[in-house]
């Protein structure tokens, strides 16, 4: 039985690289979800985390992860200092996204830094994170997120329109929550205005001074992404090599670039509004941009809701508090429809904050069927296929002996595997696995050799190695195996039933008074 009250700590940052914005909510169900914001701030990035930000597509992959650890220490410093500066003292979770440095969902890519199993240790705090992952594994987008958001805590708006570092609309249709990501904004205009010494563009004043030149604007609109069929989403590889580019081309003065986009933003989303008498809530930094919401309203004959700066600023941070809600009530907080997956689905891993108790797997073969569901959940979860071969567990028949027995990694304290590999791509998890960092890993194989028991294997396909790595503390094999098997207990208890066997055998052979 699920509480009806939470207390989160929202986290987010957006592509748009202002900063990082915290909010502290009460999330409660009472027939229906309500809100309310208690405290909210947002830490402005320095001028050199902003350029280590906007250079993570250049990193290889040992650079990009230690840009993964030292935003993951930067976050824990931000979430201290807010819950210092506000004296929180009541806090069921931290949910936090993280910032988007990879996103290419066509090649099942989507990595959020900052999602680090430590962050919750620095913390204290339970942390839910990496909500994009698992869409992009069951082959979706990965985005947009919002929307479950949208449709349950703001229910009496019919379209709700995010002015971030890219614009995403979501609204429901035939029962259906439809959603995706428009065109970029505060992505491409905080870019040029920063070339001209602002941080953006205030108001859009600079964009106001300029023209629009009917050339650029021409081939902006051209873009085949305006014309494909969603699910579809945006990242900032695709604005380097798509938006970037061809404004570079045109060799304009910056007041006629943001000009010239700021009615190409327009003019995208007029073409996915369908219902000109429904209200559009506006919120994300471009809600700011009097310019702009101006040149909306001058096109656009819905009626247009602005709401109060708070939730301006801060209602993707709230959203993805209340994602991490739904994942915490193991709810869908990820829709098919809305990006394209083989299912709705509750995203998100789980990190136990503080000094917990560590768990691991449990075999009793005596129980096994070999009905191979372990396989296949396993498979499922980690490759998105149900596909026994690629299971990091192993149900092995014994056929003189007339059984099956499960195994896979048993976690071992010394682990030779990481003892051996040459890169430190093998490092001890907040659940006491040893897992393995993809993005170091150069597929080497030395610590399939040194592991004595088979339990880490090559994955030809993807040119790493895979193993084991306890589901994040929610093992998909032991949840399908039906009889019992396989289960997940505390790692200093795994032989108590044995003890309290012995135990029991040992008082019956003793003489009795």
């Amino acid at each position: 039985m699920y509480k009806d009250s939470y207390h989160i700590i929202g986290v987010m940052s957006g592509t748009s690289l202002d900063g990082v914005d915290l909010c502290y909510v009460n999330f409660s169900f009472n027939n229906k979800w309500n809100y309310k914001i208690f405290n909210a701030i947002t830490y402005n990035y320095t001028d050199q985390w902003r350029k280590r930000l906007l250079n993570s597509i250049n990193l290889s992959k040992a650079d990009l992860h230690n840009l993964d650890v030292d935003y993951t220490n930067l976050l824990s410093l931000y979430i201290q200092d807010f819950i210092s500066k506000f004296n929180i003292d009541k806090i069921d979770s931290i949910s936090s996204h993280g910032h988007t440095v990879l996103h290419q969902p066509q090649k099942k890519i989507t990595y959020q830094i900052g999602n680090l199993p430590f962050l919750a240790k620095n913390l204290n705090i339970n942390v839910v994170c990496d909500f994009r992952t698992q869409d992009v594994e069951l082959g979706g987008q990965g985005a947009p997120l919002v929307p479950i958001g949208d449709q349950l805590l703001f229910p009496d708006y019919k379209y709700c329109l995010n002015l971030g570092g890219f614009a995403n609309i979501s609204y429901k249709s035939d029962n259906e929550i439809i959603a995706f990501d428009v065109c970029p904004v505060n992505t491409v205009l905080n870019y040029y205005t920063r070339a001209v010494g602002h941080d953006f563009d205030i108001d859009g004043s600079i964009a106001n001074t300029g023209k629009i030149v009917p050339k650029l604007l021409d081939e902006l609109n051209s873009i085949e992404f305006y014309n494909n069929l969603r699910p579809k989403s945006l990242g900032i590889e695709w604005v380097i090599k798509m938006i970037y580019k061809i404004i570079d081309n045109n060799n304009l003065s910056t007041s006629d670039i943001l000009r010239t986009f700021s009615e190409h933003v327009v003019i995208q989303i007029q073409n996915v509004i369908r219902d000109n008498s429904s209200n559009i809530l506006i919120t994300g930094g471009g809600a700011k941009n009097k310019f702009l919401i101006q040149l909306i309203k001058n096109n656009i004959d819905n009626p247009i809701v602005i709401p109060e700066n708070l939730l301006i600023d801060f209602k993707e941070a709230l959203i993805f508090g209340f994602l991490g809600v739904l994942r915490l009530r193991n709810e869908n907080n990820c829709l098919s429809s809305v990006t394209g997956s083989l299912r709705d689905h509750s995203s998100g891993k789980i990190y136990q904050g503080g000094m917990t108790m560590q768990r691991s797997l449990q075999i009793e073969p005596v129980k096994c069927t070999g009905c191979l569901q372990c396989e296949m959940a396993c498979s499922f979860e980690k490759e998105g296929a149900f596909n026994p071969t690629k299971s990091r567990i192993k149900v092995f028949n014994f056929h003189a002996e007339g059984r099956m027995v499960p195994y896979t990694c048993t976690q071992c304290a010394e682990a030779w595997c990481q003892h051996a590999c040459p890169v430190d791509a093998i490092r001890l998890g907040e659940t006491g696995a040893k897992e393995v960092v993809d993005v170091l890993c150069v597929g080497c194989k030395v610590c399939t050799i040194a592991c004595p028991f088979g339990t880490i294997n090559y994955n030809t396909s993807a040119g790493i190695v895979v193993k084991c790595d306890l589901c994040g503390g929610d093992p998909e094999c032991a949840k399908a195996c039906p009889t019992g098997a396989i289960t997940y207990v505390d790692a200093d208890w795994t032989g108590l039933e044995r003890m309290r066997g012995y135990a029991d055998k040992t008082a019956a052979e003793q003489p009795q008074a």
